[in-house]
Order: structure tokens, then sequence, then C-alpha cells
């Protein structure tokens, strides 16, 4: 077996130091939001910020199980790049605690206690308190509580079993593991979106109780995707540049990764307008205030700025064959779908809590706080496991891609 891992790579250093440098700032302008904003505002920039990078970081290993379902052949020299970001899924879900706080509080949903819920003179009318309380069944604590402890577990076991079972091939003489995974990859997957489709609704949806859209949870995940792929090829790059990759990874999966980035960038963009297609033609009270409180009083700014650079941006960007083939193409729409997926939860969540556009730096805090953990997580995996699947069955067929 060949050792191939990132101890002692000046990149490892360079990652952990931007790691470090954003979990700093991370933390300063989280500190910023208590201070300037009070426990309300925490919560409501925490739930933002610990929901762009779960759903990144849980989105992983959807990739890592989506290969091994289709037994992908292209993808097993990148493929350990996602299963090493995967590495932050126990650390991740620990970001649900300030969650909790935030439910136990009154001050984070709603529906937690709608009679008394109020943030910067905003409150529930009566009539949306009446809607709220026909939820009761479904938006009560203690279901509530228990539907995040089965997303736990779901994550844990696709976490122990998938990507610790790919990881263990590298040391294996024989399949198993590999052919393990084939067969669980299935079920794993269906349980993935059931869960990131509820963890959308409950973290997100769910701070606009009086709300409905059965899109929302395909909206979340095609957010997530998009961002995942963008990670990816934003490491993949850095690390074929240094000569990490050399001999494992070609501009053909730099190809490959980039029509993926394309495909989803205009999938997102499908999924958002008829989103809001449908709601704005159904013309129903309870589903269009949604997009009401999102187009007045500032907000409108974030929803234009998500469009531009969660679609039109990527999309001249990637809709070119040669430039999918460059990778400084496709740091650079990497980055910016990045931003962009970030700004769209800024303009789900926060418009919940103001009705006018405020924005200080401090909704940025838990985000880089938290991203910057992800990062740092990748780098420690890095320097122990082998960022190439080494032993997989599929490694020479990947090497020897033609797209």
């Amino acid at each position: 077996m060949r050792s191939l891992n990132l101890e002692g790579s000046p990149v490892a250093g360079k990652l952990q130091t931007l790691a470090f440098a954003m979990m700093g700032i991370g933390v300063a302008l989280t500190a910023m939001a208590v201070v300037m904003g009070g426990m309300q505002h925490f919560y409501a920039v925490w739930t933002l910020g610990f929901s762009y990078v779960l759903g990144i970081t849980i989105t992983m290993m959807f990739f890592s199980g989506l290969q091994f379902l289709v037994r992908a052949g292209w993808s097993t020299s990148v493929r350990r790049i996602s299963e090493l970001f995967a590495g932050y899924v126990p650390i991740i879900i620990l970001g649900f605690v300030p969650v909790i706080l935030g439910l136990f509080s009154g001050e984070l949903f709603p529906w937690s206690n709608p009679e008394t819920w109020s943030a910067n003179g905003l409150k529930l009318e009566e009539h949306q308190i009446h809607v709220v309380h026909t939820k009761d069944a479904f938006l009560n604590i203690v279901f509530f509580l228990a539907r995040i402890g089965l997303y736990v577990c779901v994550w844990i076991l696709f976490y122990l079993y998938i990507i610790k079972g790919s990881i263990n091939q590298d040391n294996s003489t024989d399949y198993t593991s590999t052919k393990r995974n084939y067969k669980i990859a299935a079920p794993f997957l269906i349980f993935y979106a059931l869960t990131i489709t509820f963890a959308g609704f409950d973290l997100l949806m769910s701070l606009s109780p009086t709300w409905f859209s059965t899109m929302f949870g395909v909206y979340y995940f095609a957010g997530n995707w998009v961002s995942a792929l963008s990670m990816i090829a934003i490491v993949v790059v850095m690390l074929h540049k240094a000569g990490h990759l050399k001999g494992f990874v070609t501009v053909e999966h730099f190809h490959d990764i980039g029509k993926l980035m394309f495909a989803f960038t205009v999938f997102w963009a499908y999924i958002a307008f008829c989103q809001y297609m449908l709601i704005w033609y159904s013309n129903i009270p309870e589903e269009t205030e949604f997009f009401i409180h999102r187009t007045h009083g500032g907000w409108e700014i974030l929803a234009w700025t998500s469009l531009v650079l969660h679609f039109v941006v990527p999309f001249f960007v990637l809709i070119r064959q040669d430039f999918k083939r460059k990778g400084n193409v496709l740091v650079i729409a990497g980055i910016i779908i990045l931003v962009a997926n970030f700004l769209d939860l800024c303009w789900v969540v926060l418009p919940v809590f103001n009705p006018h556009f405020s924005m200080n730096g401090s909704e940025f805090g838990p985000a880089l706080l938290l991203f910057g953990g992800l990062l740092f997580t990748f780098v420690a995996q890095a320097r122990k496991t082998n960022i190439v699947a080494v032993n997989d069955p599929y490694l020479q067929e990947s090497i020897e891609l033609v797209s």
C-alpha cells in the first residue's frame, strides 16, 4: 500500500493557518453578535451558520455514498477528499446544543411559544398563532428533540459504516469493506434524503412556522450539494497544483467536477424558481407571506444578490467546456457558490428576526467559526489518512479517465 497523506506538506500548513484565522475571526464576530444583538441575535446567527456548515458536511457523506451506490469509477481519485471533510461529522453535530438552548429560551423558534414570541417589534398575529397551533403535533419540543436525536444517530452510523469503511479499505488486502459499502449505500442514501430534508424543515423552515412549502427540503439539499461539490473542486485543484495528486487526478477530473457544479447550479435555480412560481401563482396568504417579507424592507437586496451569485455568474463561468478544465476557474466559481449559498441562507433566516435589512458582520461569525473547524478537521485527517483511496478496485479506471 502506498502512503499518500499531507504530513509535512506546505499546503496542509497553509490550510491550517487559514482555518485558525477563520475560527479566530468567527469567535470575535460571534462575541460581537452577543454584545450588540443579545442572545436572540446570537441564536439566530448560530442557527444560520450551523445550518450552512452542517449541510455541507453531511452532504460530503452523500457524495461518497453516491459513488459507492453507482460504483462510479471516475470519482475514485477524488472521493477521499469528501470523506476527509466528513470527518467533521462527530464534531459539527455538537452545534445542535446552542439551537436547543435557543429553543428552550423561547427566543429562537416562534412555534415554541407563539403567544409571547417577539423580535425587533415583530410578533405573531392572532390568526398566525392559530395556524401555528394547527401544527402542534409536529412542531413541539419533545418531537423536535426526538427528530434531532434521530438525525444524529443516522449521520453517525453513515459516517462509521460508509466513510470509515472506505478509509479502512486502504489497509485491507481484500475488498470486503468496499463490497459492504456497495450493499449498504442505498439504504443510507435514503436516510440521508429524509434527514437532510427534515433537518431543513426543522432548522430553517420552522423559523417561519406559518409558511407552507413542500419544496423547501429539496431547495436546502440543492444548495448543500452544489456547495459540497465546490469545496471538493477547490481542494482538489489546490492539492493537484501542489503535486500531491500527481498521477491520480488530471484535467479530466476537473472537467467532470465542473460539469456537476454547472448542472446543479442550474438545478438549484430550477428548484428556487419553481418554489417561487408555484407560490406566486396559487397566491395563498400562508405561502406568499414568506416571499413578501423577503422582498421588502431591503431584504430584496439579498434576494437579487443570491440570484446573481448563485446562478447567473456560475452559469456563465462554467458553461464553456474549456473553462471547466481550468483549475483556477473552478476555484473562482467554487468560492462564488459558497458565498452565494451562505447569503441565500441569510435571506431565509434573518428576515424572521428583523423586518428591515440589517447586517453588521456578526452574521458571519458562527459560519466562519464552524467552517474553520471544518478545514482544520480536514487537515488533521489528511495528515494521517491517504488523500486518495489507494486500494480501491476502481482506482485504475479513475486514473485512466477520459471525459
